[in-house]
């Protein structure tokens, strides 16, 4: 299995497909700050619908990892610490699912 040229496979695909819609658009779009939507869009629908995708799949599994993860699951810690576009670090608690 060559997964590089699979990737690499993958990735000129994808290229040659937002090309395609650039230029399909491009005649309707006057304006770079449109085209870059359009191009912005196409990106942020495919990872949206990856991430919620991953989120149920781990949800899902919630009550199985538990089972492996054993004891570590009963340490976590229920308090994280976000770091903030300002700097400043925000604290948020995590729902226990205890």
């Amino acid at each position: 299995m060559d997964t590089f040229g699979e990737k690499r496979k993958a990735r000129k695909y994808i290229d040659d497909y937002v090309d395609i819609m650039i230029n399909w658009y491009k005649s309707e779009l006057e304006e770079k700050i449109k085209l870059r939507d359009v191009v912005l869009n196409l990106t942020l629908a495919g990872r949206d619908t990856t991430a919620q995708n991953l989120w149920i799949t781990i949800s899902l599994q919630w009550e199985e990892m538990k089972k492996v993860w054993g004891e570590d699951v009963k340490k976590f810690n229920s308090k994280r610490f976000l770091e903030s576009e300002d700097g400043n670090s925000r604290e948020m608690e995590v729902l226990d699912t205890n």
